[in-house]
């Protein structure tokens, strides 16, 4: 019981690991292509000025 235990609490925080990775990767490419867009329009902005 306690080895079942102990192996559903390991494959349960290695799960929980990859999906907060995955999580993390994803918003970090979102931010930067956004952050991206932003820096693009602006400096179309300042060359119309």
């Amino acid at each position: 019981m306690a080895f079942k235990q102990s192996f559903n609490h390991s494959t349960i925080q290695s799960f929980n690991h990859s999906i907060i990775q995955a999580i993390k990767q994803s918003s970090n490419q979102a931010i930067k292509q956004s952050s991206n867009q932003a820096i693009k329009q602006s400096s179309n902005a300042i060359m119309f000025l």
